[in-house]
């Protein structure tokens, strides 16, 4: 079982790491305003560079850390993936491109806490009481630090229309 999971891991770090260099690539189309480096487009930057290192890394830390299972062997392959194993990372993939364009019509607060209650399901099954306030907590949470303490406007989407 910590085989397949390990290649659960792997596989999910990386598309993680693919979703940061799609977000760096776009990143570029965010009108800088002619300020230079300190522009609207910086703290989007700083996310998606972190996103694809600490995916890519960890990807990596856990493909090494289990170095015995990578060598070629006569025996049976040591690495059994089940369907489960394999669909994760790539709903994961799914559902974070999807988030990134629903967000302007759904808004911030709807599209994020819809985030988590999917990955929180899909990756960890858990009761879907405490999937759905651990979800509702984050959303809240995050836009109240964002929108309120650090100022930065989030897509309202359709409250506001």
């Amino acid at each position: 079982m910590e085989r397949t999971s390990r290649l659960g891991s792997i596989l999910l770090s990386f598309c993680f790491g693919l979703v940061g260099i799609f977000f760096l690539v776009h990143v570029n189309e965010i009108n800088d305003l002619g300020l230079g480096m300190v522009s609207p487009r910086l703290f989007p930057m700083i996310v998606s560079t972190l996103l694809m290192i600490l995916g890519f890394g960890t990807a990596l830390k856990e493909a090494l850390s289990n170095r015995e299972a990578w060598k070629p062997s006569l025996g049976p392959r040591r690495f059994r993936t089940t369907l489960k194993s394999a669909l994760n990372p790539i709903l994961v993939l799914i559902i974070t491109i999807a988030y990134v364009y629903a967000l302007s019509y759904l808004g911030y607060i709807l599209d994020t806490f819809l985030l988590l209650v999917v990955t929180s399901v899909l990756l960890r099954p858990q009761n879907l009481v405490e999937a759905f306030l651990i979800s509702l907590i984050g959303a809240l949470g995050t836009f109240f630090l964002f929108n309120t303490i650090l100022m930065v406007p989030l897509p309202t989407g359709i409250w506001s229309r």
